[in-house]
């Protein structure tokens, strides 16, 4: 129960959020009663005794600090009212009075809110993007003077990804400086950058390093990502770093519909892609302490777009002076090969045999 102790239009700044409340529950009365009380359909209390507004000098009872309670019982309604708010007065005497003195007051309190944020400023619910929807950016490579939560349309100037639609922080420490930061929304694996803000315009994205677009290979490099498998001799190794098993092999969301199968000592295939990666690296093999592969590997890609990958004992041909294959063998235990794949779009992932 809401109760005032003072004189509702010296209501202080600090005050807006019960005002709002109060400005509610007498519109709330206003509505539900528009054309006054109906005197024998209502019972009124003050502060839980019940009396008759047709004979009972309200004045007399209630003052300021106390509340009143009416019902209505023909709609099986309770209207909680605030006399701090009616201020009861010696002349008033029936309800209909008190509908009158509530319109009163609905307008005072209205021009009083009206008043008050006029005269100071505050963040009203979803101002700048707080606590509501993100503010659509102009999208003509514009920026704001003000920090705020934001987002880009599909092929909004200036973006750093015009396919695709971005939300971000707009951050701000003067009119001509400051930082963005902007992400894909909406994706599996969205990309983020960030771009500074100098001599008010924007001066370059920066697009982060993130499980999303890289990967670490089994040699702990961080290396540039796409469709990812990791290739191993067995397949009771258990998945980390977001991968999934599928057959002999882990994959990143990107390569799901790709997997591996082990058909010999040595002899792998790895099914369901399109082959190697067509730019950038594409297959990398686990070394030593000193640089040196732990094994050698041939590999190839058939009309079916099937990688086959076989590996072998190092072996050092003094003729060629060069390192060639030996006998076949297994992949190094813990350690994996790490393949690039092109991959079909909207393929359904692979599912692990049940066997």
């Amino acid at each position: 129960m809401l109760i005032y102790h003072k004189d509702p239009k010296g209501l202080t700044e600090k005050e807006i959020y019960p005002l709002n409340t109060h400005l509610s529950l007498l519109q709330n009365i206003r509505n539900r009663f528009p054309y006054g009380f109906n005197h024998q359909l209502t019972d009124i209390y003050i502060n839980s005794e019940k009396i008759d507004p047709l004979t009972y000098d309200l004045s007399k009872k209630a003052t300021i600090f106390d509340q009143v309670v009416i019902v209505n019982r023909q709609q099986q309604q309770l209207i909680i009212a605030v006399v701090a708010a009616i201020r009861l007065s010696n002349e008033v005497e029936t309800l209909h009075q008190i509908i009158q003195i509530i319109n009163q007051l609905i307008t005072d309190y209205t021009n009083k809110l009206q008043s008050i944020e006029n005269s100071i400023k505050y963040i009203k619910l979803g101002d700048y993007g707080v606590g509501g929807l993100a503010i659509r950016d102009a999208g003509d490579g514009s920026y704001s003077k003000e920090c705020r939560f934001f987002y880009l349309p599909h092929g909004a100037i200036g973006s750093p990804l015009p396919t695709s639609a971005l939300t971000g922080i707009h951050i701000v420490n003067h009119s001509e400086w400051g930082l963005q930061i902007i992400g894909q929304d909406g994706v599996p694996n969205p990309r983020i950058f960030a771009r500074t803000i100098g001599y008010g315009r924007f001066i370059k994205n920066a697009e982060f390093i993130t499980s999303a677009n890289s990967t670490v290979d089994s040699n702990g490099f961080l290396k540039a990502a796409s469709p990812i498998l990791r290739l191993f001799a067995s397949d009771d190794v258990n998945p980390d770093d977001g991968f999934i098993k599928a057959g002999f092999a882990h994959v990143n969301d990107e390569a799901k519909n790709a997997y591996a199968k082990k058909i010999a000592v040595g002899h792998y295939e790895i099914h369901g892609s399109l082959g190697f990666a067509k730019d950038g690296w594409y297959i990398t093999l686990p070394e030593d302490a000193n640089g040196n592969k732990k094994f050698f590997a041939d590999y190839s890609v058939d009309e079916n777009n099937i990688i086959t990958i076989k590996t072998y004992t190092r072996k050092f041909d003094t003729n060629r002076c060069e390192i060639v294959a030996g006998d076949p063998i297994d992949i190094t235990s813990g350690r994996w090969i790490d393949v690039r794949l092109e991959m079909m779009v909207n393929d359904p992932p692979y599912k692990q045999s049940e066997e």
